[in-house]
C-alpha cells in the first residue's frame, strides 16, 4: 500500500548515504519507515554505486513518498554526499543512519523529544548497539551524555556515534555542514570544528545498531583514519587554543603509530574495545 504522507513542513531529514550498501541497505531502509514517529522524509544519496542498490532504493521509493532520493553521477564520498542531501533537506533537524545500520523504532521520537525539550542542544547522540554480518548483538556501545565529558573525551574517541547523529539543520548550516573536501573522519572533524559553538549531548538509550562487517571505512580505511583523526586533533589544538591534558597528548601520539602496526591487529584492537560493555540484552 502506497504511504502519501506530505513532507512539505516535516520536522526532520533523514540522511541515508549510500555506495554499494546492497547488501543491507534494505533493512537499513525498513527501520526508518517503520519509525514510531512517521512524518519525516528519508533522503538517499546514492553515490554511483556499482551494485544493484538502486535497483533497492527505487523499489522502497516507488511505495513511500517520504522517500527522496539522490543520484550521483560520480562518486562523491560520503561527506560531500551528506552535504548534498542536507542542502536540499527542509526539515528542522538531520537525522543520520548510514546504509548498513539500523533504527531502533523509537530512534526519531526519542530524539526528537529530546531536541525540544532541550533547545541549547544542537547535536546529539545516542548507545548503539553492535552487530555483526548476520545482525546478531555482539556488544553494546555507550558515551558520555554530558556536553563538558563529551568535549574531553573527544581528544581520545569520536565521542557520538555517527548513525546516531541528529542535529539542528539552521545551526549546521551556519558553519557550512561538513567538510568539502573527501574526508573519512567527517563526523570527528565536524564536531572538532565547532566544539566552542555547539553543546552536544547523548541519550542514554540504545536507539540504533550499528553493524561491523570488515567493510566499515573504519577497516577499508584504517590507516587514512588514523592518520586524519591524529592530524584533527593535534592541528585543532594549534589553531583553537584547546586545553588538553598530558594524558590525551599521549594517547594522540600513540595513536599516531598504530597506523603502522598490522591491519588485522588494530581491527582486534579495535573490536577489543568495542566489546568491553557486553550486556547483550535484547
Amino acid at each position: 500500500m502506497e504511504i502519501d504522507l506530505s513532507n512539505e513542513n516535516v520536522l526532520i531529514s533523514v540522511l541515508m548515504p549510500n555506495y554499494n550498501g546492497a547488501e543491507y541497505i534494505a533493512e537499513a531502509i525498513e527501520s526508518v519507515l517503520n519509525q514510531t514517529y512517521r512524518d519525516f522524509e528519508l533522503i538517499i544519496i546514492e553515490d554511483a554505486s556499482t551494485d544493484n542498490s538502486r535497483e533497492i532504493i527505487d523499489k522502497f521509493a516507488a511505495t513511500d513518498s517520504r522517500i527522496k532520493v539522490i543520484q550521483n553521477a560520480t562518486n562523491q564520498f560520503v561527506n560531500i554526499s551528506c552535504n548534498i542531501g542536507l542542502e536540499v533537506a527542509k526539515g528542522k533537524y538531520y537525522a543520520r543512519i548510514d546504509s548498513d545500520d539500523i533504527c531502533m523504532p523509537t530512534r526519531l521520537e526519542k530524539q526528537l523529544e529530546f531536541m525540544e525539550a532541550n533547545p541549547d542542544i544542537t547535536i546529539c547522540g545516542a548507545f548503539c548497539k553492535i552487530i555483526d554480518r548476520e545482525g546478531r548483538v555482539i556488544a553494546n556501545k555507550t558515551f558520555p551524555t554530558n556536553d563538558a565529558v563529551i568535549k574531553k573525551s573527544i581528544w581520545s574517541r569520536t565521542p557520538i556515534q555517527h548513525s546516531c547523529l541528529f542535529a539542528r539543520i539552521d545551526k549546521m548550516r551556519e558553519v557550512g555542514f561538513y567538510t568539502g573536501k573527501k574526508d573519512p573522519s567527517e563526523d570527528l572533524e565536524l564536531m572538532i570544528r565547532t566544539m566552542n559553538i555547539f553543546k552536544f549531548a547523548n541519550i542514554p538509550e540504545y536507539l540504533v545498531k550499528y553493524r561491523i562487517h570488515g567493510d566499515n571505512l573504519i577497516f577499508t580505511k584504517q590507516r587514512e583514519i588514523i592518520r586524519r583523526s591524529v592530524r584533527l586533533r593535534k592541528n585543532a589544538i594549534k589553531k583553537y587554543g584547546y586545553q588538553v591534558s598530558f594524558k590525551d597528548i599521549t594517547v594522540i601520539n600513540i595513536t599516531w603509530f598504530l597506523q603502522f602496526l598490522p591491519k588485522k591487529f588494530v581491527y582486534w584492537l579495535f573490536y577489543k574495545l568495542i566489546v568491553k560493555n557486553k550486556e547483550l540484552e535484547a
